[in-house]
């Protein structure tokens, strides 16, 4: 976004599209600027993904999202193995192409049925916005719905 009122012509367009979720928006840019995440509770089906992810989509970042349940894999979230680098240098590095770790902003559905191990893992990128893979790398990550 170039500036403010570009901003607010946004969120005003947001909160024309998605009636009754004024709150819910004003969250979702708060936690931008504030560059925190956010959750967003609610019953299912009440549009919380929708507006996650009109809302990256309205402020030009790129996004993943995705259902998270006990049965996610690392895999899933954060990219497949490198098979040839594990044979060639016994490292096991991820292929992170159109994975979480290369999103500006995540939309995770029922992150609470999450196992722990991908909880574990969701934790040293959503804290320091740093994802090892085996060596830290930075993540562009700006929000995580």
């Amino acid at each position: 976004m170039e500036s403010q009122n570009e901003l607010k012509q946004v969120m005003y367009s947001l909160k024309g599209a998605f009636i009754q979720r004024n709150e819910e928006i004003d969250i979702l840019f708060a936690s931008l600027l504030a560059q925190e995440h956010c959750l967003l509770l609610g019953l299912p089906g009440t549009g919380k993904t929708a507006l996650a992810e009109a809302f990256a989509t309205a402020v030009g970042l790129s996004s993943w999202s995705y259902l998270m349940t006990k049965m996610t894999t690392d895999s899933e979230v954060f990219g497949a193995p490198n098979v040839k680098k594990m044979a060639e240098e016994g490292v096991l590095q991820r292929v992170t192409t159109g994975k979480m770790p290369e999103a500006e902003a995540v939309i995770l559905d029922e992150i609470f049925k999450a196992n722990s191990p991908i909880l574990n893992a969701l934790l040293r990128i959503l804290n320091e916005r740093i994802f090892d893979n085996p060596y830290p790398v930075s993540v562009p990550l700006q929000i995580c719905v």
